[in-house]
């Protein structure tokens, strides 16, 4: 027998931000394999699916065939069953059908959205998907000829040349040293055999999770995630050696790096470790994170590079998790001849700034963030990716309330310690566009 745990939004009454969120969580199990969390919202007249499959993501590219999560991804709704790549987009257009696939690092993401009046429809098509994906040659060269022109237009991405910087010396014979959309010479060893074999063997059972939101009933849920179950193969994904955790404190020196890039303006990076996500420390990081940077014209680095300083257009900080890597990163774009100004402040202030947070700036985040959060509540869409999220992070619907205590407990006293301990300036590495020419 499944066990159905449904649980009551009690939380919202612990704290008024959330009071605007009407629903229920119901959380569940398929087939005992697959986790299920479903919000049953009746003021939401739509449905969203989320459905996250682990370890099919572009961390997961054979040898010799980097891209081909991201290529799967991109042809996700080029046809299926009967249908091609037109019929299928013209259905969807028809029936206000959002079906979207994309890649990251650690998995391989299917978002289905519909509205309720829809879902026979939506339904049917998803099954086509599951079942009997098209591949067809003109789609396929399509397709192919659109990776490639993006490859080609990354090689004038600021952005992506010092993030592949970062990744190629952090992450050297690892996964995360993967061409997330692959390169010339990989994109052409792809076949659409290829791409049908990466749907056959990752999208599983064995390795999904599931998100269902909106105003649909929890037997109704259950009966969706359980016809999806049905239309997926009951195997185990291929499996590889498993990559070590990547311990940045051990590569991170302080080093400025230069990147080669032919542009006048140039882009800044600069990375540091990450706590772990369960932690305490996660939490410290997180504030200091919102004051020093996330919190866009509001932060500290935005008034002292930006306001008093004149020395760039844009600087911000976030953390970023991976399986196998936590990041805490900085960026920021400036004239080229200010960059040497950018990359020498952060290298000599990372930690003062942060030892100096103020009570009344802590104050303020802690009430910026808490309630920013509780926005994300408004709609399906973003109701539907913080549920993912949590459920991917391994949480339970206990940490809405926790989060709150979280947020609230980080002092002045932690701030100071943490930052004495783990945003020692030698601890950061730093990467710049450079232009040669």
């Amino acid at each position: 027998m499944r066990k159905i745990l449904a649980i009551l939004l009690v939380f919202w009454g612990f704290n008024p931000l959330y009071a605007q969120f009407q629903g229920q969580i119901h959380i569940s199990n398929i087939n005992n394999k697959i986790p299920l969390w479903h919000a049953q919202i009746p003021t939401i007249q739509t449905t969203r699916i989320i459905m996250r499959f682990d370890g099919a993501g572009m961390a997961s590219d054979p040898a010799g065939k980097m891209g081909l999560s991201n290529f799967a991804a991109s042809m996700a709704n080029e046809g299926a069953g009967p249908y091609n790549g037109d019929e299928f987009q013209r259905i969807l257009r028809d029936n206000s059908i959002s079906f979207i696939a994309h890649s990251e690092w650690d998995y391989f993401e299917i978002t289905l959205s519909f509205p309720n009046k829809y879902r026979d429809v939506a339904l049917s098509l998803f099954e086509e998907y599951l079942t009997r994906p098209q591949y067809g040659e003109e789609e396929f060269a399509l397709n192919k000829r659109q990776i490639i022109n993006a490859i080609n237009e990354q090689d004038h991405d600021g952005d992506y040349i010092l993030a592949r910087a970062k990744d190629m010396i952090l992450y050297p014979n690892h996964p995360y040293n993967n061409q997330p959309m692959g390169n010339g010479a990989s994109i052409h060893q792809i076949t659409p055999a290829d791409l049908m074999a990466f749907h056959q063997q990752y999208l599983t059972r064995h390795n999904m999770k599931m998100v269902i939101s909106g105003n649909i009933t929890a037997p109704d849920a259950k009966n969706i995630a359980q016809q999806i179950a049905d239309n997926l193969p009951d195997t185990i994904p291929p499996t590889r050696n498993e990559p070590a955790i990547v311990a940045l404190p051990n590569i991170l020196n302080g080093q400025v790096i230069p990147v080669p890039l032919p542009q006048p303006l140039s882009q800044i990076l600069w990375v540091q470790t990450a706590p772990p996500r369960m932690s305490d420390d996660f939490w410290t990081a997180y504030m200091i994170n919102d004051i020093m940077g996330g919190s866009s014209l509001e932060s500290i680095l935005s008034k002292e590079i930006r306001e008093k300083r004149g020395l760039t257009y844009s600087i911000g900080t976030y953390i970023s998790h991976r399986k196998w890597g936590a990041e805490w990163l900085g960026y920021a774009s400036t004239k080229t001849s200010d960059t040497d100004k950018i990359t020498q402040y952060i290298r000599q202030n990372w930690q003062n700034l942060a030892e100096n947070i103020s009570e009344k700036q802590l104050k303020m985040a802690q009430k910026r963030v808490i309630g920013r959060y509780a926005l994300g509540f408004t709609n399906n869409t973003k109701i539907a990716n913080i549920l993912m999220n949590l459920l991917d992070d391994g949480f339970t619907p206990e940490y809405f309330q926790q989060r709150v205590q979280k947020i609230q407990a980080v002092n002045l006293k932690r701030i100071r310690e943490f930052a004495q301990r783990a945003m020692n300036n030698d601890n950061i590495m730093i990467f710049y566009t450079k232009n040669n020419q």
